[in-house]
């Protein structure tokens, strides 16, 4: 038997799951948690809910649930400064993607944090961002 608050939490995530996979440049390469093997296939897209901070009433409650979104690219097929640039249009268009579609699925949508950050892996580069976004939703 799913709960309330189960089924309200996967609606969350189903909404965002959707709106992540129409960013064209993931190619469906998004996954709920961690996947450990995502290959040579990038950009990719992981995402996890890590808090929920509920307000409680006696009729209904308001929950605060924050979502980590992990966004990563490889670089080094052009320049630095070019794969820089299309790592932020990658972000951006994250970004952008989630703030227009807030009414659809859940009443208000705030982006905590983005974190941009590289790393070096022998001859490759990969650019990630954590993107800290709380929803906010009533039942």
């Amino acid at each position: 038997m799913t709960s309330t608050y189960a089924t309200n939490v996967k609606a969350i995530l189903s909404g965002l799951d959707t709106l992540l996979k129409s960013v064209t440049s993931f190619n469906n390469r998004v996954y709920q948690g961690y996947y450990k093997d995502l290959g040579d296939t990038y950009p990719a897209c992981l995402y996890m809910p890590t808090r929920d901070r509920p307000k409680v009433a006696a009729v209904r409650s308001d929950h605060f649930i924050t979502v980590d979104v992990l966004i990563f690219m490889q670089g080094g097929d052009s320049t630095p400064s070019e794969d820089v640039n299309n790592f932020i249009d990658l972000v951006g268009s994250v970004f952008e993607t989630i703030d227009e579609a807030q009414d659809q699925a859940w009443r208000n949508c705030t982006f905590t944090d983005v974190n941009f950050a590289f790393n070096r892996d022998k001859s490759l580069i990969f650019y990630i961002c954590l993107m800290t976004i709380t929803f906010e939703k009533r039942w």
